[in-house]
């Protein structure tokens, strides 16, 4: 059991890549929808298409695995689309906070009400902690208005939905499990789709158009993101089978708020203020009641 706790430890590491990832492409491409829907359809493609070739060439899958990547692929398109103005506005740490501590508290309360796993006082006090980091964390940004914290909400349910999703597809269940491999190629593919189709009805924007980079100038940031993204996803898929959803995504959670904190720091100079700081340390506590 040791190992995959470790597994998600290092998970969380990818995760905070992968935000970084996601950062830079947005200083070069701007937060336009066109610019977050193209990130996703490439992404998606790279790397349904990896994880296409790690299964043989093979894509076999009941239709609840199918319904399950399709939901998790519209929830993840669209924390990224509104991540992408968070980030504009406010900073990497904020939208980390919000989009982590909602892929825990969902799965979290889901898992005890509809899974019957075991209520635990200590965890439920850590969820708690973590909810306090959160607010104590924005306490004092100017930048966090009305708008953002809307926003920020919406990334939170629907980061819980993810979470949801894949823990269902690994989940027994009459329907049959799918695979983790087989579950990640969908769900990148689907989101290839999806982008895809709305790229056709999205108009090019102002902002856009002032701020245009050559493809070939972002297309291996978006390709290394597919890698890491997929990484991590095959992992928390691993993690999904042998430990409970009240105990995975909290460690997914806590640990990516701390290291993508410290990424935002030492990659993007975004310096935390006091507030932050003591939220970052009631996360890690938080993560710790939940061990």
């Amino acid at each position: 059991m040791t190992k995959y706790y470790i597994m998600m430890i290092f998970a969380t590491a990818l995760l905070a890549v992968e935000f970084s990832l996601q950062k830079l492409y947005q200083k070069r491409c701007g937060t336009s929808p066109r610019a977050g829907l193209t990130f996703n359809a490439i992404s998606g493609l790279v790397s349904g298409l990896i994880f296409f070739a790690a299964n043989g060439f093979r894509l076999d899958a009941p239709l609840f695995a199918v319904l399950m990547a399709l939901i998790m692929s519209f929830c993840l398109v669209g924390y990224t689309l509104l991540g992408f103005r968070v980030m504009k506005a406010g900073n990497m740490a904020l939208y980390t906070m919000f989009l982590m501590t909602g892929g825990m508290a969902v799965p979290y309360v889901w898992g005890l009400a509809f899974l019957d796993e075991t209520f635990s006082v200590l965890r439920m006090l850590g969820l708690f902690v973590m909810i306090a980091a959160i607010v104590l964390s924005n306490l004092a940004d100017k930048r966090t208005n009305l708008k953002i914290l809307l926003l920020c909400c919406i990334i939170f349910f629907l980061n819980g939905g993810c979470s949801v999703s894949s823990k269902l597809s690994q989940t027994p269940n009459p329907y049959g499990v799918v695979s983790p491999t087989v579950f990640a190629c969908l769900t990148g593919l689907i989101r290839f789709v999806l982008c895809s189709i709305t790229l056709l009805f999205t108009k090019k924007s102002d902002d856009q158009a002032q701020q245009t980079v050559p493809f070939l100038k972002v297309f291996p940031l978006i390709v290394c993101a597919a890698i890491v993204n997929g990484t991590f996803f095959v992992l928390e898929l691993l993690g999904a089978v042998h430990l409970p959803a009240t105990v995975l995504y909290p460690i997914v959670s806590g640990g990516s708020i701390i290291f993508s904190t410290f990424a935002a720091r030492v990659l993007f100079h975004e310096k935390p203020t006091l507030h932050q700081k003591i939220g970052v340390a009631l996360c890690f506590l938080g993560t710790c009641l939940f061990l």
